[in-house]
């Protein structure tokens, strides 16, 4: 347990459903939660990138069937 005469943390940043938060962060969890962050960033990156794809899929193929009834 932490006293508060041996409070000092670090402020961990983030957002989330487009709210922004801030949270202390004892020193000695600094290292584990910035590995998460990175991995979470990393997550959010791939994520767009996958939704990005799938829409540009999914513009495809309703460009294709518009094209397959036109030449019906």
């Amino acid at each position: 347990m932490h006293s508060s005469s041996d409070f000092s943390s670090e402020a961990e940043s983030f957002s989330h459903k487009m709210r922004s938060r801030t949270e202390h962060v004892w020193p000695e969890h600094v290292k584990e939660l910035g590995s998460e962050n990175a991995e979470y960033k990393k997550f959010k990156q791939l994520t767009g990138e996958l939704i990005d794809l799938s829409i540009e899929l999914s513009r495809g193929k309703m460009a294709r069937l518009r094209n397959q009834s036109a030449d019906s």
